[in-house]
């Protein structure tokens, strides 16, 4: 690790940045500032009459071992505080301060600046958002709603820890690579439990937010500036292999949560004034994302390894190509706040988003001495099979099995047929938001939207319902895709293998006896974006695919 005197060049009298401390004189944490290796402890030049004269600043606000009060206060006071120390320093350098209120960096301790209660990480760059997906679920097409609104997801606040702290490589559950591919050996297990084997880091920039928001309270892009504290550095450690095989279809959950490390000085708003730019091009956005002003930053940011003294650039990106300016994120982030308790001083909100533009990551390999017998994961399967042909207006057959062709597992399915004799044309769904799972459970107030006539006990999420294209004379066939539900397998969505096990649901259901051998796609998202990659595979019966949006 290199010295944080190293960086000195960054902490000229134009930056003055906020952190927490401690050091052998001063045991307990408290606020400080930084100008070239000089650490500056804001308490005691408070002592010595510093910052009397500023209006709103309590007399209190550097006894905390948090900047969480400091930054709750008005940006005018802040912004009074830094420039009184910039004034007394542009007049008498260094020796302005006294010196029971200085030590060198190399005395001291940093601290987490924050206490931090909720942490939303935010994926804004186009490149990053192509990689990732090309990585994690061999697809690299960005989210349908990235160019509608931020993208991000709701991160673990515990595992945001000091920059400096070490960070352990995880331990999971993830596909093994050795179990992959037609050459594979037969007695290898598919899903292995150990040491991560994908581990990297992700270059990213985070905000602070402090000043309170009431309850209920909406926030516009254009106000955000008020809220923010400052910026800081945040590296997302990621265990990739374990986040591939978890996060569909609700997210990252231990993959993501292996530690976020965060830079101990909070820049501000005030002191990167200067490099303020126009930010992308959006065409329509709603009202609360319009940010016409300059909402970004002319900054350049860079990842390096230091080994032994020499320093090895491994990527760099700059702020200003980010898709969405901080300002957008942080009033997206307070969308959904009338169910939560009111951001205050005590409750930081930190929101990262991954500046790679490049999408670049550092891969850290996995040590060889972390061994250990990996355990199979069998999956019992069991005949689930039912048929109930007179408690609906159809007829219900739940689990309904298709062998896969390629003798590596099977799909189940649910297949609901009319009642009236003779083949039928079919319309199948292959997906994972669950064949079982009833609409108005899923999503209440969109189940609740829907035209009347397209309801029944079976409605499912973004899928044909039963008891319309019954009535019509269709049959449907809703099945779980592979690793979801009571379907075996691994799951890998969008990929080859899930083309695979569609196209035999569909030949499935052409081959069935009460099928005429026509079998139509119709779905919405998810469900339609399979349409294309199976319908390019040709399989016997498929006579038209309805894709929505």
């Amino acid at each position: 690790m290199s010295s944080a005197a190293e960086y000195s060049r960054h902490f000229s009298q134009k930056n003055v940045p906020f952190g927490i401390a401690s050091s052998a004189a001063r045991q307990r944490p408290r606020a400080a500032t930084r100008i070239g290796n000089t650490v500056i402890w804001l308490e005691a030049l408070h002592q010595n009459g510093f910052f009397s004269e500023i209006e709103g600043l309590p007399d209190d606000a550097w006894s905390h071992e948090t900047l969480n009060s400091f930054a709750s206060l008005p940006k005018s006071v802040q912004i009074s505080v830094r420039r009184e120390v910039q004034d007394a320093f542009e007049r008498n350098g260094i020796d302005a301060f006294p010196v029971s209120a200085t030590e060198d960096i190399g005395a001291v301790t940093m601290h987490l600046p924050v206490a931090i209660g909720d942490f939303a990480d935010f994926s804004c760059s186009l490149e990053h958002v192509k990689n990732a997906g090309r990585i994690i679920i061999n697809d690299e097409r960005p989210p349908p709603a990235f160019f509608n609104f931020p993208i991000g997801y709701q991160g673990r606040a515990s595992s945001i820890v000091v920059s400096g702290t070490e960070i352990e490589r995880p331990w999971g559950q993830f596909r093994n690579p050795k179990a992959m591919g037609p050459d594979a050996p037969a007695n290898e297990p598919s899903i292995i439990f150990g040491p991560s084997q994908k581990m990297d880091y992700e270059l990213e920039l985070a905000a602070i937010i402090g000043k309170p928001l009431p309850m209920r309270q909406r926030l516009n892009a254009v106000e955000a500036d008020e809220h923010i504290f400052g910026f800081v550095i945040l590296n997302d450690w990621s265990s990739r292999d374990i986040q591939g095989f978890e996060m569909m279809p609700l997210g990252p959950f231990n993959g993501k949560s292996v530690g976020s490390t965060m830079s101990p000085w909070v820049v501000t708003l005030d002191a990167l004034e200067p490099f303020r730019s126009d930010g992308q091009l959006q065409l329509s956005v709603p009202r609360y994302l319009e940010d016409p002003g300059r909402a970004s930053y002319n900054i350049t940011m860079k990842a390096e390894i230091v080994a032994r003294g020499d320093a090895t650039t491994v990527g760099t990106c700059k702020v200003q190509d980010l898709y969405w300016s901080m300002r957008q994120m942080t009033a997206h982030a307070v969308r959904g706040i009338e169910a939560r308790r009111p951001f205050h001083g005590r409750s930081i909100y930190a929101i990262s988003y991954d500046s790679s533009n490049r999408g670049f990551n550092v891969e850290i390999k996995p040590l060889e001495h972390q061994t250990q017998e990996s355990p199979t994961m069998p999956n019992q399967v069991k005949d689930l099979h039912k048929v109930d042909e007179t408690s609906f207006p159809y007829i219900f057959e739940q689990n309904a099995t298709v062998t896969l062709k390629a003798g590596d597992g099977l799909v189940r399915c649910n297949v609901y047929r009319p009642k009236s004799s003779g083949p039928v044309p079919v319309l199948v769904t292959y997906g994972p938001y669950g064949k079982d799972i009833p609409y108005k459970d899923f999503h209440p107030k969109s189940f609740s939207e829907v035209n009347e006539e397209q309801k029944s006990e079976h409605s499912a999420w973004e899928t044909p319902d039963p008891g319309y294209w019954t009535r019509n004379g269709y049959a449907v066939v809703r099945a779980d895709e592979r690793g979801l539900g009571q379907s075996t397998g691994l799951l890998d969505t969008m990929s080859r293998g899930m083309s695979e096990a569609f196209f035999d649901v569909v030949e499935w259901a052409a081959d069935q006896p009460w099928s005429n051998g026509k079998v139509g796609l119709l779905g919405i998202s998810y469900y339609a974006g399979s349409q294309w990659r199976v319908a390019a595979r040709r399989p016997k019966g498929l006579a038209a695919i309805v894709p929505w949006e």
